[in-house]
């Protein structure tokens, strides 16, 4: 079981990155400042012990390769990588192939497809599915224009509990999660997977607009998305154990910092602490790009 000690910013920027084993070739966004991050939350894992990178949409394999890379015990840690690894032109630098030949010949980094994907029945309708992006097989149906706006902030910690137990919103399939050389990783389900530290990355359409929505529509669908996010952070946080510790990504941008907000107001403040990171200025005068929260009961 981890007991991680979250770095303080100071810490974080004194890190001399350029020691990193890196490549500016590599597909991705992962910088060496937050690399840095990476590096001193994960030294603290024990050989073995796991590391879940959620990167919907933008799974490329850099940020499980500099983990494997750069970290004590790297070699040695099980690092998954989740993300609807895509056969199309549209994010061409997440194919499960792609993926493979960024992780070379590292063989301790799993990539777990994720099993449903949100879409919007079309700008003008208010229904929202999500499917088995595997089978097209429809899992929930629901409309936005109704139970879905209700403000995460404005839910009973009863109706939080029970969407946080529907597997649904996990979005991911219970077959085998493989390596670049499909092997199985050992406990084979993904349901058995533990999580001493999951980094979450939000997806770049994050955002009403993105899906061509405008308007109330589009209203509508960023509180939508803003509420799952919120409900996203309760359930990595019932995932990782006392010690453990999530890293967030992209919360300069508003509407992710609204949805970590909204999420941590609902969790006993003598459950967990956290840290802000890497700020846009040098003089950090600007906003902070990173959190990381610890589990503390």
């Amino acid at each position: 079981m981890p007991n991680i000690t979250l770095p303080t910013e100071v810490e974080r920027a004194a890190v001399d990155t350029s020691a990193f084993t890196w490549s500016d070739s590599d597909p991705g966004s992962l910088t060496k400042a937050h690399g840095a991050l990476l590096k001193l939350i994960c030294d603290q894992l024990d050989a073995g012990e796991y590391v879940q990178v959620v990167s919907p949409g933008r799974g490329t394999g850099k940020t499980p390769k500099f983990i494997v890379q750069n970290c004590t015990n790297g070699a040695d840690l099980k690092v998954i990588l989740r993300d609807a690894f895509n056969d199309t032109s549209s994010q061409p630098n997440n194919h499960r192939a792609n993926v493979k030949t960024v992780l070379g010949s590292i063989d301790n980094v799993y990539l777990q497809e994720m099993h449903g994907v949100v879409n919007w029945a079309g700008v003008g309708n208010t229904e929202i599915t999500i499917k088995n992006n595997v089978t097209d097989a429809v899992i929930d149906t629901k409309d936005d224009g109704t139970t879905l706006t209700t403000p995460f902030v404005n839910m009973s910690d009863e109706d939080i509990a029970t969407e946080v137990a529907k597997n649904l919103y996990d979005f991911h399939t219970k077959n085998d999660v493989l390596n670049k050389d499909d092997a199985k990783l050992e406990d084979g389900s993904s349901d058995s997977i533990p999580s001493d530290v999951i980094v979450f990355c939000p997806s770049p359409a994050f955002s009403g607009s993105y899906t061509g929505a405008s308007g109330d529509e589009e209203t509508r669908i960023d509180a939508v998305l803003r509420k799952d996010m919120s409900m996203q952070l309760h359930r990595f946080f019932n995932k990782i154990p006392v010690g453990g510790v999530l890293i967030y990504d992209k919360i300069h941008l508003n509407a992710v910092n609204l949805a970590v907000s909204d999420a941590l107001s609902k969790i006993d403040t003598s459950k967990w602490d956290s840290v802000i990171y890497n700020n846009t200025e040098s003089d950090n005068t600007g906003a902070y790009q990173s959190m990381a929260i610890k589990k503390l009961a």
